[in-house]
């Protein structure tokens, strides 16, 4: 049995869910007002604070290139 809505005396603290979702439209917004060279630019000098993905761009074709400043090409062929 569900209860009533308005009826749960708990306080919501910090709601992750709504943070995830600002900070996907701010950063939206950030890139939309960007042209694609920009774009490219700001990728290219943000560090990921993520481990997993640090060790992916690190250890990618992609990533070796990013790192040494060369524009990676669209295809590979």
């Amino acid at each position: 049995m569900t209860p009533e809505p308005g009826k749960d005396k708990r306080k919501k603290g910090f709601d992750c869910v709504a943070y995830q979702r600002e900070q996907r439209d701010r950063i939206s917004r950030m890139l939309n007002a960007m042209t694609r060279e920009e774009r490219v630019a700001w990728l290219c000098t943000v560090e990921p604070t993520d481990p997993v993905l640090r060790r992916i761009m690190q250890e990618s074709p992609r990533g070796t290139l990013r790192k040494a400043g060369v524009p990676a090409p669209d295809s590979e062929a």
